[in-house]
């Protein structure tokens, strides 16, 4: 018997205002339950998911919230005219495949192994593939080492007048798949390229998932796994007119501009109410979270099939991906929260479990089950306070009070555990004894990393990450064992801290102190967590902030060499994410026992020079960098804005034995 069987939901039809309490902020008031469910149970129909949509907007009223009574968007334009008879997955027509085997091991640097994302350079064979201006590039490696040649390259895009921005690149065998987000249809773009044994490309199909913006300034929207695609794409539902025609959000494919001036296909739904499943947290400011699985492994001229099932959740949330299953943490918002501007926390406040943030954890399996959760407390720093080991959830959360704001920069963090095998359908509450207390945290930001076996976090005064005077050591980094988290070790590090990596077995912290230039430290952790070295690389400043900036590959005796892209001048070290130019690339040596040492720097094209004959046409600012290091079958490449070089470490430093422009023009094709 289905859940939903067992435990009905019964929403009236017409909430009245007067059972909403407005000076009990939402996230307290337990007249918002009526709007959810103590389960994870899926909206019966089209009829009970507008009923929701109506019944949320009469309880947030009391509170004065803008969206309540200003209805102003449609979910989707030109979906079926009826939910219950669309198809409930997405269809994708992909061309055939050269064979099925699993995607290589990923040259990102990924938040997980076997987990790849979507970056902007990617391996196929010989070939390496950048995604940028809205273009993918071919460049042929060659057999040998200083053999580059630009091979191919096509635009994503297919006509300039549709404005769109391009981020994401996965490969899958020979098939590429490239994610933006197009603003004429108010949708993800999915774009779908085959690259041949030359390294030719050619376009098959292009679609548009109905979705919000899903640009993160930090994390990414796409992940592969073995042979699954899986996307994220929040929905946020205060922006449905529910007066107007509802359709559901929808899958469309790109035609070409027609006589009417449509360039899309009318579309199939992706999903109905039957795939979306009932809040199970209190909440006026709601979104729709969807998580999509594509299988890849397919045999030739098949469709592509996308599994879509989304949670209606507060709109504060974090997401990640292990292997086995796609994990959203959210917790309440603003609205949700009811701050009042002239209230502070009181120094007697006491800071812990019971006056956090009521969060929830949710569980999207990939193989398709219905989504599990659980009740947690407190919210993660970022994506990387999020990790599963296939047997345990593990996460650092910071104890954020419910109805004040904070006097001071102090984070209160606790460290999270629990096991798998409880998350339910009827989500259990993790109690305080989830929760292991750690070292506060003081300072405006703060980095963390999971490895194997420990977490650690450091960070720095200033929310700030560029290079400040200010930041005077000596920082501390802690450790926490996974084994025994109640033991703490914390490590004097002598800069500040705006980057944690993980680096084999160890963790890389890098920052600054004075305006000096770039220090970078490297912690050891087992047996005994401890800095084993500190660099500092005169007068350099990092550049990208995005953890693929970074890159680093171990070798079996294990010493290991990694590199992240550096300017020269103080002003240039920000690492704004709408930074375009091509930066340098700094590379550093460690040796066996962790000592450092500067191996040099691969300078990028002057004054972000391009061939006069190129024009870029859509896309042209990188929001997701331009600037990478590469080690690809013992080979050193960096990509440098439209440079891409191969180097050689010779005498312990970094030497350039090639360069090609991605700008300039193409070789003769290639025939297949």
């Amino acid at each position: 018997m289905k859940l939903q069987h067992i435990l009905p939901i019964t929403l009236a039809v017409v909430l009245s205002a007067c059972t909403t309490t407005p000076n009990i902020p939402p996230v307290n008031n337990p007249a918002l339950d009526g709007l959810g469910s103590e389960s994870i149970v899926a909206f019966e129909n089209d009829r009970a998911f507008r009923r929701y949509l109506r019944d949320v907007a009469a309880k947030a009223r009391p509170y004065d919230v803008w969206w309540a009574s200003n209805f102003n968007t449609q979910l989707a334009q030109n979906g079926c005219e009826n939910p219950e008879d669309c198809q409930d997955d997405i269809v994708v027509t992909t061309a055939s495949r050269s064979s099925s085997s699993s995607s290589p091991t990923s040259i990102t640097n990924t938040q997980n192994y076997g987990v790849d994302e979507g970056d902007i350079v990617k391996q196929y064979k010989n070939f390496l593939i950048v995604l940028q201006d809205g273009r993918l590039f071919s460049v042929d490696t060659g057999e040998t080492n200083a053999d580059l040649a630009l091979t191919h390259r096509i635009d994503v895009y297919q006509d300039i007048e549709y404005d769109a921005w391009y981020d994401e690149l996965l490969v899958f065998d020979n098939l590429l798949l490239v994610t933006g987000y197009s603003y004429e249809a108010d949708a993800t773009e999915l774009a779908v390229f085959e690259i041949s044994e030359t390294g030719k490309f050619t376009h098959r199909s292009t679609f548009y998932k109905s979705s919000d913006d899903y640009y993160d300034s930090d994390n990414y929207a796409t992940r592969l796994v073995d042979d699954k695609l899986i996307l994220y794409t929040p929905i946020d539902l205060t922006e449905i007119d529910i007066d107007e025609p509802f359709r559901w959000p929808i899958i469309r494919k790109w035609t070409g501009v027609t006589d009417k001036g449509e360039p899309w296909t009318t579309g199939k739904n992706m999903f109905d109410a039957r795939n979306i499943y009932y809040p199970v947290q209190r909440s006026i400011d709601p979104v729709l979270h969807t998580v999509s699985v594509c299988p890849l492994d397919l045999k030739a001229d098949e469709a592509l099939v996308c599994k879509t099932k989304g949670i209606v959740a507060t709109k504060d949330s974090e997401w990640y991906v292990s292997r086995e299953a796609a994990f959203i943490w959210a917790t309440p918002s603003y609205d949700d929260l009811e701050f009042d501007a002239k209230k502070d926390c009181e120094d007697e406040t006491p800071v812990g479990f019971s006056n956090a943030r009521p969060s929830a954890l949710y569980q999207f399996p990939l193989s398709g089950r219905a989504p599990t959760a659980m009740f947690t407390r407190g919210a993660p720093i970022d994506q990387f306070s999020l990790e599963s080991d296939g047997k345990s959830f593990k996460a650092l959360v910071e104890w954020k009070e419910t109805g004040c704001y904070p006097q001071d920069d102090t984070k209160h963090l606790s460290y999270f555990k629990r096991k798998l095998s409880r998350f339910s359908q009827i989500p259990p509450r993790a109690d305080g004894l989830h929760y292991t207390d750690v070292p506060d945290f003081e300072g405006g930001g703060l980095e963390n990393r999971f490895t194997d076996t420990h977490l650690v976090y450091a960070g720095r005064k200033s929310r700030w990450d560029r290079a400040s005077s200010d930041e005077n050591g000596p920082h501390l980094a802690t450790v926490i064992a996974d084994e025994n988290p109640k033991q703490p070790v914390q490590i004097n590090i002598p800069h500040s801290v705006i980057r944690a990596e993980r680096l084999g077995d160890g963790i890389i912290l890098t920052g600054h102190r004075e305006n000096e230039g770039l220090y970078v430290s490297m912690l050891s952790l087992d047996p005994t967590p401890r800095r084993t070295d500190t660099l500092l690389v005169e007068g350099r400043y990092e550049s990208e902030g995005r953890s693929h900036a970074f890159n680093g590959v171990t070798y079996p005796d294990g010493s290991a060499l990694m590199g992240l892209p550096t300017s020269r001048r103080v002003m240039d070290s920000r690492r704004n994410y709408w930074r375009s130019e091509g930066s340098d690339l700094s590379f550093m040596q460690a040796t066996p026992d962790g000592s450092l040492s500067n191996a040099g720097a691969m300078a990028g094209p002057e004054d972000d020079k391009v061939h006069p004959d190129y024009n870029c046409e859509m896309s042209c600012v990188d929001w997701y960098g331009n600037t990478r290091p590469v080690f690809l079958n013992g080979r050193i490449f960096g990509l440098l804005g439209t440079d891409l070089l191969e180097a050689k470490i010779t005498g312990n430093k970094i030497r350039e034995l090639s360069r090609i422009d991605l700008s300039a023009p193409l070789r003769e094709p290639p025939s297949n």
